[in-house]
């Protein structure tokens, strides 16, 4: 038997996750940046797959910017 279970996201947790709206998620998965498995009409995107986009996003942060007061929110 085995003993990992491969979890799947469905576009809203996967938004709540990144706090973007249901539809970004749709658009990134439609415009191929983030893989994802139709299942009828629904998508479902795997966790590794949504963890390594989320990664391939990560930008390096510039000393000089890192001040508390500066944090802008997209």
């Amino acid at each position: 038997m085995n003993s990992y279970i491969e979890e799947y996201l469905t576009a809203e947790k996967a938004a709540a996750i990144l706090d973007v709206t249901p539809q970004m998620i749709r658009k990134l998965c439609h415009g191929g940046d983030l893989p994802f498995y139709k299942v009828g009409r629904c998508i479902r995107i795997s966790r590794p797959d949504f963890d390594s986009y989320l990664a391939r996003q990560r930008t390096g942060a510039r000393a000089d910017r890192l001040s508390l007061g500066s944090a802008q929110r997209c």
